[in-house]
């Protein structure tokens, strides 16, 4: 059987234990809300008119370029908690199967990746805040990171330094997380 249709049934049940249980509520089909609270309207007007206006602004660039991209298919952010709840749980795969790959001990993986797919605490994050775009690229660093030193080349090398300049971009203090991962 195939392995997507594997990680298909995992993400169907981690989202039903969490709304069923937990009451955990992913928005779908109605503008989200974030438009209009907290930082959501200073990351939804962020101006790309110029690198002087980027790099002037008080945000860092990577969210509002994340949220342009993805405004380009649905701009009233309709599916927002939807596509990062999606896009979180293919983090915490790759970050597996790169630590798998890595031989890192799969009971830790195990471990370490059911505590991120059943935190009750981080699904309050979905689709408001930055929290869950960061770390959905932090754990994807971390897994490009294992495979880079894995494999040995330059290619490699290169898109964990642009995703991890990008992580940097969505959330500047999660590449302190990263930089103590390398280090240790």
């Amino acid at each position: 059987i195939n392995i997507y249709y594997y990680i298909g049934i995992t993400i169907l049940s981690i989202f039903v234990y969490f709304r069923i249980l937990h009451n955990v509520v992913i928005e779908i089909g109605e503008p989200s809300k974030f438009i209009n609270i907290f930082d959501g309207p200073s990351y939804f007007d962020f101006s790309f008119e110029n690198l002087e206006i980027i790099l002037s602004q008080h945000r860092s660039f990577g969210f509002p370029l994340f949220m342009k991209l993805y405004r380009f298919f649905d701009y009233d952010l309709s599916y927002w908690s939807l596509v990062s709840y999606v896009f979180y749980i293919f983090s915490i795969f790759y970050f597996f199967y790169s630590g798998s790959n890595f031989n890192l001990n799969k009971n830790f993986l195990f471990i370490f990746c059911s505590g991120l797919i059943l935190s009750k605490s981080l699904y309050h994050y979905l689709g408001h805040y930055t929290e869950f775009l960061s770390i959905s690229l932090f754990l994807i660093s971390l897994g490009l990171f294992l495979t880079a030193v894995n494999k040995n080349n330059f290619l490699n090398y290169l898109i964990f330094s642009i995703i991890f300049f990008y992580c940097y971009q969505v959330r500047p203090p999660m590449v302190l997380y990263l930089i103590f991962f390398i280090i240790f």
